[in-house]
């Protein structure tokens, strides 16, 4: 859930990870380990992925214009309240 002085909006989705030698937490972390046992190929990961999600905006400044109620410019923009999106990429 998203919420300011911006953007309202609600969001639900998911992401869907393949790859190779995955930690358990494979966030945009990076951690660095001073063990003498290890090379660095023991803590190569890589993986890819993919994630469809759905957002309902209650308010977009940014689309909407002023957030003081001042709409009398004569702009306006049809607001499209539920905006699907997916997202794919790669980590190594």
């Amino acid at each position: 859930m998203l919420a300011g002085t911006v953007q309202d909006a609600a969001e639900l989705g998911c992401d869907f990870k393949i790859g190779y030698n995955m930690k358990k937490d494979v966030g945009s972390s990076i951690m660095f380990s001073a063990s003498k046992n290890k090379t660095w190929l023991d803590d190569l990961s890589c993986y890819a992925y993919v994630g469809p999600d759905i957002r309902y905006y209650l308010y977009n400044h940014i689309l909407e214009g002023s957030m003081f109620g001042h709409k009398d410019d004569g702009l306006d923009v049809d607001i499209e309240p539920f905006v699907p999106e997916l997202r794919a990429g790669a980590a190594l």
